[in-house]
């Protein structure tokens, strides 16, 4: 893709949970905390965050909501997608939201 015309990125990963409230998607920066972009609901396997900057490295993680009826702890988060507008990478946790993976999109 071509950077010069990046609006936004999509998300996905595979539901490895069952049973769950929905997913919490959180975006952070290299050196910066993260920030919870989207609360999805259950079932949800991907997400398109279009409040993305061109040129900018971001850091992304999912986890399942836990359902507090069923006594169901929130999971772990995945591990961490690093996508810059440009590029992107995914790395499965066992137990977690896994084949976590980003396509960028260009106008």
């Amino acid at each position: 893709a071509d950077p010069v015309g990046i609006t936004s990125v999509q998300l996905s990963w595979q539901d490895n949970s069952s049973g769950e409230k929905g997913f919490e998607v959180q975006r952070g920066e290299p050196g910066k905390g993260y920030r919870t972009i989207a609360r999805l609901p259950a079932g949800a396997e991907s997400f398109l965050d279009e409040g993305v900057s061109r040129f900018t490295s971001y850091l992304y993680r999912v986890r399942a909501l836990g359902n507090a009826a069923v006594c169901q702890p929130d999971s772990r988060f995945s591990d961490i997608l690093p996508v810059t507008t440009g590029g992107a990478g995914s790395a499965p946790r066992s137990g977690t939201p896994s084949r976590f993976s980003a396509f960028i999109r260009a106008k």
